[in-house]
């Protein structure tokens, strides 16, 4: 939760927006389950993720593409 929130700090947005994102990640009920919350990071944000928790975007944006096929949230 901590590296999100850096990120959209980084990322210069708005404070409201990053606290309704963390406020709905806060319902995860575990990390894989938090990471798949995060596929609303755009090609930038998910960049800084991936280098964040040492996954390369490919990787990244794969778990996206499969935790999609699973999941109910956007």
């Amino acid at each position: 939760m901590y590296d999100i929130r850096a990120i959209l700090e980084e990322k210069g947005l708005d404070n409201t927006y990053i606290l309704d994102k963390l406020i709905t990640l806060s319902e995860a009920r575990d990390n894989l389950e938090l990471l798949a919350m995060t596929r609303f990071l755009d090609d930038q944000g998910r960049y800084m993720l991936a280098q964040r928790i040492n996954y390369t975007l490919k990787d990244l944006n794969g778990f996206y593409t499969v935790s999609a096929r699973f999941s109910n949230k956007a």
